[in-house]
């Protein structure tokens, strides 16, 4: 009997024993497998964050070359506007420049038209029975026929004809020869230019000028409306040698 209960206490406490080597190494089990858990968390952490890391410096070259692709885009605009512009531009200036050649042109047109007329009516023949100023002498008259001829010396003097004759002033011009218009120089085409001549009635004069049309002799005079009183007149003229 004693036996027995010997055996059955000494079964009891190897099951007794059983169950804490049990419980030990279930403990033990535990705190590895939870402390294999804890390193592999960690790495599992430090990946996660190196592939985050990786994740951020990828979008941040995006957003770089994004924002490099659309700085280029607005520098190609600005760079097509500022060309389009430069185009406008020129334009504009060819416009203004025809535009102001064309109003120096028609200024000039205007100018030279406008002394074109004060120099035709500077030569306007108009008769008239007042008295009137030549280089040499006045005298009066009531016809546009020269006064009686005074026969010159045949000895010094040639008979050039008798001649259609007006009278001109000032035009702000220099003669053929170079100099000023002065009392006692004629114009004509007939003599060369230097040629002294006598008309009768009025007396000598030396050719300095040329005439353009309308008179075969253009007699210079000091003021306007001298020129204009002498209107036009048929007169005797003679070359003097």
């Amino acid at each position: 009997m004693l036996r027995k209960r010997s055996f059955r206490l000494a079964s009891k406490n190897s099951k007794l024993r059983k169950l804490i080597l049990f419980t030990v190494l279930f403990g033990a089990m535990s705190l590895v497998g939870a402390v294999s858990y804890t390193g592999a968390s960690e790495a599992n952490q430090k990946y996660i964050e190196a592939e985050n890391n990786k994740l951020r410096i990828l979008e941040e070259q995006f957003n770089i070359a994004k924002n490099l692709e659309e700085t280029e885009k607005i520098e190609d605009i600005k760079a097509k506007e500022a060309a389009e512009r430069a185009v406008e531009q020129a334009r504009i200036a060819k416009e203004n420049a025809i535009k102001e050649a064309a109003a120096k042109e028609a200024a000039a047109t205007a100018i030279a038209k406008a002394e074109k007329n004060i120099l035709a009516t500077t030569k306007a023949k108009v008769p008239t029975k007042s008295p009137i100023s030549t280089p040499t002498k006045t005298i009066t008259t009531t016809t546009n026929t020269p006064p009686a001829p005074k026969n010159p010396e045949p000895s010094n003097m040639k008979y050039l004809g008798a001649l259609s004759s007006t009278a001109y002033t000032h035009t702000g011009n220099n003669m053929a020869n170079g100099e000023k218009p002065y009392e006692g120089a004629v114009a004509s085409n007939l003599v060369p230019l230097g040629t002294k001549i006598y008309i009768e009635g009025y007396g000598y004069f030396v050719v300095k000028d040329r005439i353009g049309h309308g008179s075969q002799l253009d007699i210079f005079m000091d003021t306007y409306e001298e020129a204009i009183q002498y209107g036009r007149r048929t007169i005797k003229v003679y070359i003097v040698n």
